[in-house]
């Protein structure tokens, strides 16, 4: 690539596209060489309504040395000359529209000259970037064409007393149409019309109905007058305007309604299990029939032959008759039937069938030949052995178990990937092969059913073709393994040229698994050898001869010399290597490797660790965080992020034609699921005076090699391109531990007067489980019943009901319960409402915050002459309201009633003898008290207070006088505020 490290998924796309498509991996190229026609596939036809699809995805060349840089869907804009990018997400008629690819060559290519075809389709346009060697073709998808299929699906036939409403109406989501559609129930009248029914109107039984659906929402969508519509399948009426002609709906006729009440479940298969095939010489069983099914029962069975009468088999089974055996199944309550269009019947034995349905019962004939004995269940074949590259096709290895009751009597390989039998040939390395077989069993032996069937070709289970009672076919699929054919070199040892070194072969060796070995190796410059005295210098060019020959046992397939691979190790400016079998360049089952570099002085980077990766758990979010190189190699990293690995490879070409797999790259970051894989793509920059070894350079995580191998492979891949590096490393998440109980204690109830805090929420010290930063609060229900939060600083109000929010995450490694047995509590009470938020990792937790009363008795006292006294009554600890009873039924609504007053504010002076009046009674009275005739508490416990009218404290005679004014009127009041 020219434009460096600009996009990094876009390289890495590139490169990997590269190594997974071509059959040499190739390390450089010539310079120049040109791209002449480039032959694009994924073109898709559009209608008027149609949604456009991301055609991004789609686009791909067949061109081994370029790539799709970017493919957007345009319009032409005739008035102004411009094309605009489409955007909406449906096609409108009378729009031009044109599929605009960019293309970007490999280095070392150029794509000036090119030419594109895209289904065939000739480029209108095109346009060169010579900057960075990009050429954008425009291809002509000529307008939209006007819609011409249109299906309405979850349609359901009008039922007997049910209303007319249209439900669960919709589109087709495969087909093209509009965005609304209104619909009405019609009904036929006694003059053959059709009236529109309200939504009240209920079905009857004798009356015929249609359902009349009219399209509307979607502009610029033009309907083909001959537009075909379907609903639930079959064919409607289409429905013209009077006017335009234009198609606006469809009729739909169903005739007189059904009486099947649709709260009932609709049954459309029947699986009838264990039935026992016919075997000659056997008595008609029928006690293991049975089906795992709930919605209905098998209430009647019995075998006959295949006569008028149904007369039952009372004998024994006879060989190569035909019988059938007869099953009456009830519904249970609350099924019914399917109408007979989609019924299916799953038996075992796999028989022909036909049956009959009554209401809810059906009767169902099974078919049946007779076996002429014991069927054959299980096939083992031996003696396999996995097609090797340069052999011929065999199979005469093949020998079934000695109590085996059948035996091979035809066989044969073929070729996948041609598709055609392989003869006199030889296997080819890589290629797929499948090996046919046709059995017959001995005599009083036959094959069940092929369902029935487990074949195996030593531990490979194969898959059974096609089972006629004494002849079986099976195949086995395999592919061919690389073997004496030898096309791959694999040289170790090789050290570029570094200034003021001299030239040294020293460690030159290739792969212990090439079956290749080194006869010589030279450095040369323009076509001279170097001598051991030179010094390499910076910038020139030179080259590396290397001869090797296949060991004793193998042969160089000279005829696949383009498809030699050449790995080698510590060459990081070699930027081009050629592969030779002249005759005068090296002998007999010998090639020449040349290898041309240019000295360079950076410090090479060999070995790349990378610290700080984790592996991914179920539940835990995808970060890159921690990821860090290495101190001391030399570089940094400089991106990293995850990806959806099960969406990153893409399948092209036919099923058993030549395919090959693209990647593609979707940014992951939400949390790792299980059973899916995910890779982690990291970027490394080199330092100053650094550069990455553009051979074998080892990549390290954790400790863990990860080796340079396809993408596809599941395992690694790295790029080096000028002083930067990326690769890929694919991991599977392991499996989180599921957290059945959650507690969550310390939150404050909702008093009222009193501010919400979660300085009391608390969760166990060893929990698995965190409470999100943000995610916990206070809310009330409004008047809407629905739940809004608490502000900030506002007090809690009596009489609102209040709840308590918290989300909670788990920890790494953990998950959420989601089943039944998931039990969360807050203060000791179960949770009412738990939220799954994001899979099983978050959960939201809501307990309402009802105030329970918990009252304490507060008992009677008596007043004293300054502290007033009270009545018994209970109050409540938590919000302070007082209750007359323990149950909390009678609330005492003002405070007051409970108060008794002090004695002193209950005085009357002057009312000695405490008889609610002042008068010469009281003087007397006191005069009593004063002699110690008597006491103040004969007259009650006022008597005391009350006496002291001139409020000394004392009583004594001049309390006598202030009395006798009193009532005399010589003063007004005994009041104390009158001192």
């Amino acid at each position: 690539m020219k434009r460096g490290f600009r996009k990094f998924a876009g390289v890495l796309l590139a490169a990997i596209m590269v190594f997974s498509m071509l059959p040499v991996a190739t390390i450089a190229h010539a310079e120049d060489a040109d791209i002449d026609s480039v032959e694009l596939r994924g073109y898709y036809g559009i209608e008027c309504g149609e949604w456009i699809i991301d055609y991004d995805y789609y686009i791909y060349t067949d061109d081994l040395r370029c790539d799709v840089d970017n493919a957007v869907l345009m319009y032409y804009d005739e008035e102004v000359d411009i094309y605009h990018e489409y955007k909406d997400d449906y096609a409108k008629c009378g729009y031009r529209y044109f599929l605009v690819v960019t293309l970007e060559s490999e280095s070392g290519y150029s794509l000036e000259n090119a030419t594109a075809t895209l289904e065939g389709i000739e480029s209108s346009k095109e346009e060169y970037d010579s900057e960075y060697d990009e050429k954008t073709f425009y291809f002509d998808l000529g307008e939209a064409t006007p819609i011409t299929s249109l299906s309405v699906t979850h349609v359901y036939p009008p039922c007997i007393g049910e209303n007319a409403i249209v439900e669960e109406m919709g589109c087709d989501n495969d087909s093209v149409y509009p965005d609304e559609t209104k619909s009405v129930w019609q009904k036929k009248t006694g003059n053959d019309k059709w009236e529109d029914m309200d939504g009240e109107e209920k079905f009857n039984a004798d009356d015929e109905y249609r359902l009349k659906i009219i399209f509307s929402g979607t502009e610029d969508v033009i309907i083909d007058e001959d537009v075909e519509i379907f609903v639930n399948y079959y064919a409607g009426t289409p429905i013209t305007d009077d006017e335009t002609g234009e198609v606006i709906g469809v009729y739909y006729e169903f005739g007189k309604a059904c009486d099947k009440p649709s709260q009932q479940t609709l049954i459309g298969t029947i699986e009838v299990e264990d039935v026992t095939v016919p075997v000659d010489g056997e008595k008609p069983d029928t006690m293991r029939i049975g089906t795992h099914a709930v919605e209905y029962t098998i209430k009647n069975e019995h075998w006959y032959n295949d006569d008028e009468d149904e007369s039952e088999i009372t004998g024994n089974f006879v060989a190569d008759e035909w019988y059938v055996l007869k099953l009456e199944i009830e519904l249970n309550e609350g099924y019914y039937f399917d109408d007979g269009y989609s019924m299916l019947i799953d038996a075992d034995g796999d028989p022909d069938y036909d049956y009959d349905i009554e209401g809810n019962v059906m009767t169902l004939w099974l078919y049946y030949r007779c076996l002429k004995n014991k069927p054959i269940l299980d096939v083992k074949i031996d003696g396999i052995v996995t097609p090797v590259n340069g052999e011929h096709p065999d199979y005469s290895n093949i020998a079934p178990p000695e109590d085996a009751k059948y035996s091979i009597v035809d066989g044969g390989w073929l070729d996948v990937d041609v598709g055609s039998m392989v003869g006199e040939g030889l296997f080819i390395g890589g290629r797929t092969y499948v090996l046919y077989l046709m059995l017959e069993c001995e005599e009083d032996y036959a094959f069940g059913s092929a369902r029935q069937i487990n074949a195996y070709f030593g531990d490979t289970k194969a898959q059974v073709g096609y089972v006629r009672y004494d002849y079986m076919s099976l195949y086995c699929v395999y592919v061919a393994e690389e073997g004496e054919s030898v096309t791959d070199i694999n040289i170790l040892g090789v050290t570029c040229p570094v200034i003021g070194e001299k030239p040294t072969t020293e460690g030159l060796a290739v792969g212990d698994e090439t079956k290749l070995e080194i006869v010589s190796a030279t450095w040369e410059i323009e076509d001279s050898e170097l001598d051991a005295t030179h010094e390499f210098v910076k910038d020139v060019t030179y080259t590396l001869d290397i001869i090797v020959q296949a060991k004793k046992g193998y042969t160089l397939d000279i005829d696949e010399v383009e498809n030699v691979r050449v790995n080698a190790k510590n060459c990081e400016s070699l930027y081009e290597y050629m592969v030779y079998d002249d005759p005068e360049l090296c002998g007999e089952n010998q090639l020449m490797v040349r290898l041309v570099f240019e000295a360079v002085s950076d410090e090479v980077i060999t070995t790349v660790e990378i610290e700080g990766v984790k592996l991914p758990v179920v539940g835990a979010f995808a970060t890159t965080d921690g990821i860090k190189a290495v101190e001391g190699m030399g570089y940094t990293v400089q991106d990293a992020m995850w990806v959806d690995a099960s969406m990153m490879m893409f399948r092209i070409g036919p099923v058993l034609k030549s395919s090959y797999y693209a990647p593609v790259f979707r940014p992951f970051t939400g949390r790792f699921e299980q059973g899916k894989v995910y890779a982690l793509m990291i970027a490394l920059e080199a330092d100053e005076e650094h550069i990455f070894n553009y051979g074998r350079m080892y990549l390290k995580i954790n400790g863990e090699y990860v080796p340079y191998i396809n993408i596809g492979m599941g395992r690694g891949f790295a790029l080096i391109e000028n002083d930067r590096t990326s690769f890929i490393k694919t991991y599977v998440p392991a499996e989180a531990e599921y957290i059945k109980e959650v507690k969550v204690d310390g939150v404050i109830e909702a008093k009222p007067g009193e501010k919400p805090s979660y300085e009391s929420v608390k969760i166990p010290d060893d929990a698995n489980y965190t409470i999100r930063t943000g995610d916990m609060r206070y809310e009330y229900l409004d008047e809407n019943n629905e739940w809004q939060p608490v502000p900030e600083g506002e007090e809690f109000k009596k009489d609102t009901q209040y709840s308590f929010y918290v989300e909670l995450e788990v920890k790494e490694g953990y998950m959420f319960d989601q089943g039944e047995e998931f039990k969360a509590t807050i203060n000791d009470r179960m949770a009412e409402e738990k939220f799954f938020i994001d899979n099983g990792a978050i959960v939201g937790l809501r307990i309402p915050m009802t105030h329970e009363h918990h009252v304490e008795k507060v008992p009677a006292k008596d007043p004293t002459v300054d502290e007033p006294g009270n009545k018994e009554y209970y109050k409540c600890t938590g919000c302070d309201d007082l209750f007359w009873d323990e149950a909390c039924t009678k609330p005492i609504e003002n405070p007051d009633d409970v108060v008794i007053p002090a004695l002193k504010d209950s005085a009357m002076y002057g009312d000695v003898n405490c008889d609610g009046v002042v008068n010469m009674e009281d003087v007397t009275s006191l005069q009593k008290i004063i002699a110690k005739l008597t006491t103040h508490e004969a007259y009650g416990a006022l008597s005391r207070i009350n006496s002291d009218c001139n409020h000394d404290d004392d009583v004594n005679m001049m309390d006598v006088v202030e009395i006798q004014k009193y009532v005399a009127k010589l003063i007004d009041s005994l009041d104390p505020k009158r001192v």
